[in-house]
């Protein structure tokens, strides 16, 4: 009977894992995830199970503490709009910080179950979050070539399973180019921990892994989404790195610079594929200089209303913003490097206050999730934010490098793969980062989180050994 309420547990948060980029689904995930904190919470207080987190956690969680603890500072001392900012704080990093607690503390809870019986249950929550993820992805593929079959053309940038207002999927590609980004690194770590330490992070068959990977990378390409694109390129390139990192020994030394040859080859042929096939790339480089002129031509600060191409043409909207956004927002940081205030569209009152209420009427952030984060809480709390990631980063891969625990390059390339699209994507808010902040949180845990927890030799994810 104690396994009960673990199951439970586990069950509510695959479910809210399933439903977060899913529109109009707040009231669930969020009664999902009380569900798991009512558990999670009884588990983590009744048995101490704080006392048995790794000591590897430790700065990991102070830094997280120090950044939280500076918003709220920001907020109060700094910030011009206070109500504004500690609303957003509520709203946004405070469900967020929540999220983070449960994934913590659910590995934690079912560790403790663990050593008294009931199984090795925290190795089958990675395999099941990834089934919930690869679900997600399969349905839009097969739902996609359906449509195709029936009528003849491919559906591009359509996900019904996430679309919002519109019954054919038009408004759903972003958030299923992120369901694909968050399979991405599950699938390529254990991919590294076959070649590399001779384990598997997925108890599942090569030509399973591999039908896997061609679908993931076929939703990338039908939702045509190039953040998730250069997201997928970055996450490809650290694999390569990491391969030739664990396999630099003589023998494998020419089947290591063959497989790289081969890897940098089809990135090639891929974004040539990505250029000659995407309009918005052929008319990249000539909406630069246009979009550079912010102060000269502030069509940027009106939302449909750009300039055209010297040639005539229409311009990428899209590039144009995150290029002209980028540099304006960049001279809000330089105006007020301590921050404007954490919110959302920091972005939107920091250009409002700047040019005047009525002179703004474009989007509420700057398309850059680490550009809304520098303008909110400014050049402190970016680096608190930086130096959280990094010690994360470096626990990880500590357990990868040292103990050879696929989990450890799970976690390096699920926060590379995040940051990297923080870059041009803003995702550092809703339920972009709470659904990041509960898989890092399990992910950690899983790697490093109780004392007693050593990898196992067929999969690599920590188990608590019985007693």
């Amino acid at each position: 009977m104690r396994s009960i309420p673990i199951v439970l547990a586990m069950a509510f948060t695959l479910a809210n894992i399933f439903v977060f980029p899913i529109p109009h689904t707040i009231t669930l995930r969020y009664s999902f995830g009380a569900s798991v904190l009512l558990i999670v919470g009884y588990y983590f207080f009744r048995h101490s199970l704080a006392s048995q987190i790794s000591k590897d956690l430790h700065p990991v969680l102070m830094v997280y503490a120090a950044l939280t603890g500076w918003i709220i500072f920001q907020a109060l001392a700094i910030s011009t709009e206070t109500v504004w900012a500690l609303t957003e704080f509520k709203k946004q990093w405070l469900i967020s910080s929540v999220y983070l607690f449960l994934g913590i503390g659910l590995v934690s809870s079912i560790q403790s179950s663990t050593s008294r019986g009931n199984g090795e249950a925290s190795s089958w929550l990675l395999i099941l979050i990834m089934a919930v993820l690869a679900s997600q992805i399969l349905f839009t593929v097969i739902d996609d070539l359906i449509i195709y079959f029936q009528s003849g053309d491919m559906p591009f940038m359509r996900a019904r399973l996430t679309s919002g207002e519109r019954y054919d999927g038009a408004d759903g590609h972003t958030s299923m180019s992120y369901v694909s980004s968050l399979l991405l690194p599950i699938l390529i770590a254990d991919t590294l921990a076959r070649l590399n330490f001779r384990k598997r992070l997925l108890p599942i068959s090569a030509p399973i892994l591999v039908l896997l990977f061609a679908a993931d990378l076929f939703c990338l390409y039908l939702m045509k989404s190039r953040n998730s694109i250069l997201d997928a390129l970055t996450l490809l390139a650290a694999a390569a790195v990491m391969y030739a990192h664990f396999s630099l020994v003589r023998q494998y030394r020419k089947r290591i610079m063959g497989g790289i040859a081969v890897f940098f080859l089809l990135l090639g042929v891929g974004a040539h594929f990505a250029y000659r096939y995407d309009s918005r790339w052929q008319t990249f480089a000539e909406t630069i200089p246009l979009a550079l002129k912010t102060q000269q031509e502030r069509s940027w600060m009106h939302d449909g209303q750009y300039p055209r191409l010297p040639d005539g043409r229409d311009i990428d909207a899209s590039a144009y913003l995150r290029i002209a956004m980028m540099k304006e927002g960049l001279r809000l940081v330089l105006d007020h490097p301590l921050g404007w205030g954490y919110g959302r569209q920091a972005f939107y009152h920091a250009i409002q206050n700047k040019y005047g209420a009525s002179n703004y009427t474009g989007p509420g952030h700057s398309h850059s999730g680490m550009l809304d984060l520098a303008i909110g809480i400014g050049l402190p709390g970016v680096g608190l934010w930086l130096l959280f990631l990094a010690l994360t980063v470096r626990s990880a891969w500590r357990q990868a490098s040292q103990k050879r625990n696929p989990t450890g390059l799970l976690i390096c390339l699920l926060v590379l793969g995040f940051f990297s699209r923080s870059l041009i994507d803003s995702n550092l808010r809703d339920h972009m980062l709470e659904e990041f902040l509960l898989l890092l949180g399990i992910y950690m845990t899983l790697a490093l989180g109780d004392r007693r927890a050593t990898a196992t030799p067929d999969t690599g994810v920590p188990v608590v050994s019985k007693t």
